[in-house]
């Protein structure tokens, strides 16, 4: 496969994964938002993982910009 092609590929199956989330995952703003909007939004915030009392926790920045609504 060229290599033309495999950036091709690539580059489809983010477009199909992101329009899967918007799909299924998200309400309101965010599900009608621009590609750019979406990952400023979700894949460019501050978090970290850990492990505790068997469970994992995804700790969000306080300032992230989904909201409050998205603490978990």
């Amino acid at each position: 496969m060229p290599i033309n092609a495999a950036w091709l590929e690539a580059a489809l199956t983010a477009t199909d994964l992101l329009a899967w989330t918007q799909t299924m995952l998200l309400s309101g703003e965010l599900a009608k938002a621009e590609p750019k909007k979406i990952r400023y939004r979700l894949l460019q915030t501050a978090a970290r993982i850990t492990r505790g009392q068997r469970k994992i926790y995804l700790h969000l920045a306080k300032n992230c910009a989904l909201g409050e609504a998205s603490q978990v």
